[in-house]
């Protein structure tokens, strides 16, 4: 399966632009403790309903299998599974308006949106990064398009 980049428009506070399922920028641009922190994005929301499921498991994987992450990078997946993960640490590893969105997307994708559980952990992680009001709703919807032809195409 062929996925695509978000493509940003650097200095916007608009949502980024999906092109198609994907989550990460290319590897030249994003550091591998960026690309760890989007894995644990997709972990803490996944985990937010009190269980990682088959398909929130396989996104995470399809995720890390696309980063450009060394063997031991990709080892630390494996143990960030078992361990509780902090939207506060989240906030931390993102320090740009356009990584901070990138988190909230890789969160958004990683999930389907269909517990309260999940909808507030969302809503935390949204205040943690110090998202502009309008912002995580754009991304929601962006998320929910993304995996809606996802699901088209398998």
């Amino acid at each position: 399966k062929n996925q695509q980049t978000p493509a940003y428009n650097a200095g916007s506070t608009s949502a980024p632009q999906l092109s198609a399922p994907g989550i990460h920028a290319s590897p030249l641009e994003v550091s591998q403790d960026f690309q760890l922190t989007i894995i644990k994005a997709m972990i803490g929301a996944a985990k937010s309903d009190g269980h990682i499921d088959e398909i929130e498991q396989k996104r995470i994987f399809d995720a890390v299998q696309q980063m450009s992450l060394s063997g031991e990078m990709k080892g630390l997946v494996f143990d960030l599974l078992r361990q509780p993960i902090y939207v506060e640490e989240l906030a931390h590893g993102a320090q740009s308006m356009e990584q901070k969105s990138e988190v909230y997307l890789a969160s958004c994708l990683a999930i389907d949106l269909d517990t309260p559980s999940e909808h507030s952990y969302l809503n935390k992680l949204a205040t943690a990064l110090g998202l502009p009001l309008d912002l995580p709703q754009q991304i929601r919807i962006q998320a929910k398009q993304a995996l809606d032809s996802e699901r088209v195409l398998n």
